[in-house]
């Protein structure tokens, strides 16, 4: 009978092995799948809410306007250049002034005295290196009525903003024997013509210097006043 106790233990220990050893249940495995699908099915959800954050956050921060400032990028910032005062249009360099038309602009102006020439105010303020020849040229012949007339004296200055007025004073006439005068002032820098058509006659009847004017037009220069002229000693 001594051996029962040891056989009891035996049998014991036989039932609590096979019963651990022993695989479980269905019911047992069924809990098992469900605790880790469950777990899974979490992290797959954790998962996707982080990446939905990390798609959605920034756009609701910009369109929302509570993110941080955006630092001014360069081209807001005016360049240095671009606050430097720009040169007046309306002071042209000495180049342009050199192109200066004394037949599309006021260049000269002849003052009370028709032999006193002024150099236009509006010329210098547009072109301030401007300088303008003016010639005064006494056109004689020894006929009233001829077709022509030659060119006996002339004198020339030039009339800039260090020498805004001129005088050439009295004209020079032939004393010797009957002559009939034109005297021109012009303006440019065109050839004076050796000679002239006769408008003295037409000048003393009418006033107008029309074709006189037209003539030196011809070659680039600007009748400044009115052509004066008449006969002496006949």
């Amino acid at each position: 009978m001594a051996t029962d106790p040891l056989k009891s233990r035996f049998e014991e220990f036989r039932q609590d092995s096979t019963a651990r050893s022993q695989p479980p249940g269905v019911r047992a495995i069924e809990r098992r799948l469900a605790r880790r699908h469950a777990t899974r099915a979490f992290a797959l959800v954790a998962c996707a809410l982080a990446v939905i954050a990390g798609v959605w956050l920034p756009t609701f921060i910009r369109s929302s306007g509570t993110g941080p400032a955006t630092p001014p990028t360069s081209s807001a910032v005016p360049s240095p250049s671009s606050l430097s005062p720009k040169p007046s249009a309306a002071t042209p360099a000495g180049a342009g002034c050199d192109a200066i038309d004394p037949l599309s602009q006021p260049t000269v102006i002849a003052g009370d005295d028709v032999d006193t020439v002024t150099i236009a105010g509006s010329l210098l303020d547009i072109c301030p290196n401007a300088q303008i020849k003016v010639t005064r040229v006494t056109y004689t012949s020894t006929s009233y009525t001829g077709k022509s007339l030659t060119k006996y004296a002339s004198s020339a200055m030039t009339l800039s903003a260090g020498k805004r007025t001129g005088d050439f004073g009295a004209p020079g006439i032939p004393s010797d024997g009957c002559t009939t005068y034109l005297i021109v002032i012009v303006a440019g820098s065109g050839g004076i013509p050796a000679s002239i058509p006769n408008t003295v006659a037409q000048i003393e009847s009418t006033g107008r210097d029309n074709q006189a004017r037209a003539t030196f037009a011809a070659s680039g220069l600007d009748l400044i006043a009115d052509a004066y002229g008449g006969k002496v000693n006949c």
